[in-house]
Formats: C-alpha cells, sequence, structure tokens
C-alpha cells in the first residue's frame, strides 16, 4: 500500500473530492418532489371526464402543490437574509497574499448560515478560488467558548481555525460566536429560526389536513387554510422583529461594508402566507353566500349534506312539538308510541280475522283507554 495512488517519485496523489457547491441540494431536492408529484398527477388527468371537471381539478392540485412547496421551501431554504459584496481582503493565515475584487455573499436560512467567497483567476498561483462554507447553529446555545460544550456554531468556527478556512469566511461566522452584552447575533437569529421553523412545521401539517378537508367540507378546508397563512404572516412577523439588532449587524472589508437584507425564501414566505388568508375567506364567504356554485368547483355534492341536516332539523322540530306537557298528555304520548310499535303486524291480525268471521273485531283495552283520555283532554 505504500505505492498507491503514489507516481514515484512525486508525492501521494488524491484525485478532487467534488461537492455541489454551486447549487443548494436541500431546496433541488425538495422541488424535485413535488414537481414529481405534479407530473404524476398531469398523466391521469386525461382520464377524468369533461373539460370543466379537468380545468376544476388541474386548478385545485395545482394550488395544493404550490402552497406545500413554498411552505417547505421557506422551512429549509436558506436566503431568508442575503448580502454579498466585491472587495480587496486577506486570503488566508500563513501567506501575504490579498485577494482583489473578492466576491464574498452571504445566504442565512433558519438553522445555519452559508459563506461563499469567490475570487478571479490568477490571484493564486495555480489555485482556483471558489469556496462555498456552511455553519449551523442547530438548536442549542451551549456555552460560552469553543469546547465540547459549546454550541454547534462555535464549535465549528474553532474547527474551520484549525483547518485554515479563508479569513474572510471566518470573520463573518466569528459574529455569531459572540454572545455577551448587547452583542448577541448568533442567539438572536437562532432564537428567530427556532421558532418560524416550528411554526412551519405547524403550517405543513394543516397543509396535509386541508386538503383531506377539501373533499368533503369545503368551509372547514378554508378556515384551515386561512390558518396557514396567517401563521405564515405571524412567522415573518418573528423573524423579523426579533432580529431587529441593536448595533445592527455588519461586516466591515476593505473595500466595503456587507450587509443584510431579505431574500427571496422571506419574501416568497410572506406572499404565500397573504394570499392564504385572502383565498381561505374568500372560499368561506362563496360557501356561505354560493354553495351550490362552490360545491361544484369542489367537486362536492352538496344535497348530500344539506339532506341530512334538513332531516336532522325536521326531526327535532317535529319532536318538540310533539313533547308531552303534562301528566295526561304524557300518559297519551306513551300510548301512542305503545300502539306504534305494534301497529303493523296487529293490523294484519285483525284483517285476517275479520275477512273470516266476517264480523268487527273487538277494540284492544289500550286502544279504548286512549280515546276516553283524548277525549277527556280536549
Amino acid at each position: 500500500m505504500g505505492n498507491a495512488f503514489r507516481y514515484t517519485p512525486f508525492p501521494t496523489y488524491y484525485p478532487d473530492f467534488r461537492v455541489p457547491v454551486t447549487a443548494d441540494t436541500v431546496d433541488a431536492g425538495i422541488i424535485l418532489a413535488y414537481v414529481t408529484v405534479f407530473f404524476a398527477f398531469l398523466v391521469v388527468l386525461p382520464g377524468i371526464r369533461g373539460w370543466l371537471p379537468k380545468l376544476f381539478i388541474l386548478m385545485r392540485v395545482t394550488f395544493a402543490i404550490w402552497l406545500g412547496l413554498m411552505i417547505s421551501l421557506g422551512n429549509f431554504g436558506m436566503e431568508w437574509e442575503i448580502g454579498d459584496i466585491v472587495t480587496t481582503t486577506q486570503y488566508k493565515a500563513f501567506t501575504p497574499i490579498e485577494l482583489h475584487d473578492a466576491h464574498i455573499g452571504i445566504k442565512m436560512g433558519l438553522r445555519g448560515i452559508n459563506i461563499t467567497l469567490t475570487a478571479p483567476e490568477g490571484n493564486e498561483y495555480g489555485e482556483t478560488i471558489n469556496y462555498n462554507e456552511r455553519f449551523f447553529w442547530t438548536w442549542d446555545q451551549g456555552r460560552l467558548g469553543f469546547g465540547t460544550q459549546a454550541g454547534e456554531i462555535a464549535q465549528q468556527f474553532r474547527d474551520g481555525q484549525w483547518r485554515g478556512k479563508p479569513y474572510p469566511i471566518l470573520w463573518i461566522v466569528e459574529y455569531f460566536t459572540i454572545d455577551g452584552e448587547q452583542i448577541r447575533w448568533g442567539r438572536k437569529y437562532r432564537t428567530s429560526g427556532w421558532y418560524v421553523h416550528a411554526g412551519l412545521w405547524v403550517c405543513f401539517c394543516l397543509w396535509a389536513i386541508m386538503c383531506v378537508l377539501f373533499l368533503f367540507s369545503i368551509r372547514s378546508g378554508g378556515w384551515i387554510l386561512t390558518l396557514i397563512g396567517a401563521l405564515m404572516v405571524l412567522c415573518i412577523i418573528i423573524w423579523s422583529t426579533n432580529n431587529i439588532n441593536d448595533p445592527e449587524i455588519e461586516f466591515p472589508f476593505e473595500d466595503a461594508i456587507l450587509r443584510l437584507h431579505y431574500g427571496a425564501h422571506w419574501y416568497l414566505t410572506l406572499f404565500t402566507g397573504l394570499i392564504s388568508v385572502g383565498l381561505g375567506i374568500a372560499i368561506v364567504l362563496l360557501d356561505i353566500f354560493f354553495p351550490i356554485q362552490i360545491a361544484a368547483f369542489f367537486g362536492i355534492d352538496p344535497l348530500i349534506t344539506e339532506g341530512v341536516l334538513a332531516t336532522r332539523e325536521d326531526d327535532d322540530e317535529e319532536e318538540e312539538e310533539t313533547k308531552p306537557r303534562n301528566r295526561l298528555q304524557k300518559t297519551i304520548y306513551n300510548l301512542t308510541k305503545g300502539n306504534e310499535k305494534v301497529r303493523e303486524f296487529r293490523t294484519t291480525r285483525i284483517k285476517g280475522r275479520t275477512q273470516r268471521s266476517g264480523r268487527s273485531v273487538r277494540k284492544e283495552n289500550n286502544e279504548v283507554q286512549l280515546e276516553k283520555l283524548t277525549e277527556a283532554s280536549t
């Protein structure tokens, strides 16, 4: 094994370890999953009869898949806050080389921060400068310092120092490891990420419930959709208000100051929340004022539910009207109920006896008693 991967008399050669630094594989995987479900739906869509039912189902399923995709991207996306600059900066330890026109970018998500460092060709002899490092703060704050009991981002920062990562990357991460006085940027972002990610998980569960409710209860599904939108807007408020830092977090470099601003996932979550609230309220109002039309759009038969409800209401009203109010009426009510229970087979028996003998049949004792009580009550 001593000569493995070795080209004598040169040192051991190891192949490049390729990693997907140019794309977010988590976002790509989430998008691929929902797109796969959508294309599977498109395959079975031609089997539905009628162009109008096809259109209605296409609209409902497309919105449901889009809403689930936005919730998932908001939960796992790394662009809640972003920032980038082009500047001159020192490269790394043990070298006096400076990077000119270096591009430094930050993408911040609910679970951590992603930092990129790129520079034009020719800044370093034979080296391509294209770094992409991700640091997580999930979810414990940990103790002060950089030991085994410290927070995850503090331990990753110390590991980056040992590995000799570029100074611009370590310079940015160090801001999130400080936790004292009013400088608690890492704690605030970690706390905000915790509550927002929990809220978006609740939205995802409600989204699954909403998809089921719209199959048989339009109004309930509309209320759930409104609740999903309200929770998403609440997540935006939590992230925005909890991260109001004093002093504001800034990363000064030689030629520019790197500042953060809201990114794509922040705006997508806000937009989706507002749209969900508006559509949810609209669906509830349409179900109240135009139940037949909205039921046709969702493919639900409104007569089934309305018929069951109407029958139950009529039965309750009839029972309330015939309910006895005094002792005499209670006795008549009980006798009437007793006669109804045996009326079917008794009528058949009486008819048979009358046809055979040709004379009338004597009334039963409880029937005579019932007639007397009825005359007395009137």
